[in-house]
């Protein structure tokens, strides 16, 4: 991830050539695997967060040259699904329009996904503004992460609260860099300790989140999971999770094994 920061920062002081050639080798890295999947990972996480950040410039270099690295990358799936999420950031602003205003061009962004406004994307309609407010960078948020893997006890416990209450700030003012870090945490609570737990317990107990509640249905893969919240006072703090449908049907089949 650091090695991708490194590029973005960097790209915007290159020339087109320069920056086409090094998106290339970069989207090449990402499709082929290059990004370590450890901890639970998953090198969409990646994509989507590559792909946020280079609408980002976009929108603030209006250069072609980047959006066509995106449109002459070939993706299926998840992949082709982020890509149409990096034609639905852009959409609208001038350089969209100046980029897709024939017929074949339009063709490209043509998702067809039924979350995005209809297909071909309307090119007059407003796009998306892309706050960069508070910057989190992904090389950070693993950094933070590997930080939090060597720590124990009480020191342990204080930085999963820190990074619970940093990747819950989910709002758009946050940036790519936040959403790429709440994906991060979620693999932490995949493999949670007895400080882990008691992290979250308070977070809870402060504010029983959207984002805290995903938390406990991550942790539902540890084994400690079913024990731990079978006891009535543990029961009660994932209760307000127990409103959603389907965290409530999770936790049921944890519990019944």
């Amino acid at each position: 991830m650091c090695k991708i920061d490194a590029f973005l920062a960097a790209a915007r002081s290159m020339t087109p050539e320069t920056r086409s050639a090094e998106a290339r080798l970069i989207i090449n890295h990402i499709m082929a695997s290059g990004v370590p999947e450890r901890d639970g990972r998953d090198n969409i996480w990646v994509w989507e967060y590559f792909l946020g950040r280079w609408a980002e410039l976009f929108e603030e270099l209006g250069a072609s040259d980047i959006a066509t690295s995106i449109d002459e990358t070939g993706t299926d799936g998840g992949f082709a699904e982020a890509r149409c999420g990096f034609y639905n950031n852009i959409a609208g602003l001038p350089a969209f329009v100046a980029h897709y205003k024939t017929r074949d061009m339009r063709e490209v962004v043509d998702c067809r996904d039924p979350e995005l406004p209809g297909g071909p994307l309307d090119v007059t309609r407003q796009p998306r503004k892309l706050a960069r407010a508070r910057r989190v960078t992904a090389c950070e948020a693993d950094r933070q992460v590997a930080r939090l893997r060597t720590l124990t006890g009480g020191a342990r416990r204080s930085a999963v609260s820190v990074l619970i209450e940093q990747a819950g700030e989910d709002k758009p003012a946050d940036g790519v860099g936040n959403r790429y870090l709440n994906q991060v945490a979620g693999s932490v609570f995949q493999h949670p300790d007895e400080a882990v737990f008691e992290a979250l317990d308070a977070a809870t107990k402060r504010n029983p989140t959207k984002f805290i509640c995903q938390l406990y249905r991550d942790a539902t893969w540890s084994k400690a999971f079913g024990p731990r919240y079978r006891r009535p006072d543990r029961r009660a703090l994932i209760r307000p999770c127990e409103k959603d449908e389907d965290l409530a049907a999770d936790f049921e089949r944890v519990f019944a094994r």
